[in-house]
């Protein structure tokens, strides 16, 4: 049986997904629907979230990754951030770096994203979401 995920693990990733959405500088309409049924999923009031930290972004991807303990956790980071990256089938360097200094970070290799379409990603992060709400 796998370790659950706790709720201050589960608004961390929610806080990676907001900083995600804003990599490229804004929180696009299908990113935000996208957060939101993430934090839905989860069973996480957004307003928990820190939505725009003020924070280092390096010192954000230390904190958030030295406080996520159950394997899940990492993963479903991975997975959400990914979702994210793929959304609106652009891929931006500033995403693909966040994906792979996290992924680097927990000790997880970065999704192949040429694989995988959003949707798909999309299913996996709500299912996996849901299985620890």
């Amino acid at each position: 049986m796998s370790e659950s995920i706790t709720e201050e693990e589960k608004i961390l990733i929610l806080e990676a997904l907001a900083m995600m959405c804003a990599a490229d500088g804004e929180f696009h309409k299908r990113e935000l629907e996208f957060f939101t049924a993430v934090s839905n999923a989860a069973g996480i009031n957004s307003n928990q979230v820190d939505l725009h930290s003020k924070e280092d972004v390096s010192e954000h991807l230390e904190r958030i990754c030295s406080n996520l303990n159950a394997p899940d956790a990492k993963k479903l980071l991975v997975l959400v951030l990914s979702a994210a990256a793929r959304i609106d089938d652009d891929l931006e360097e500033s995403e693909v770096e966040l994906i792979k200094s996290f992924s680097s970070r927990l000790g997880l290799k970065p999704i192949d994203l040429d694989k995988f379409t959003h949707k798909e990603l999309a299913k996996n992060t709500l299912m996996l979401t849901k299985k620890h709400s």
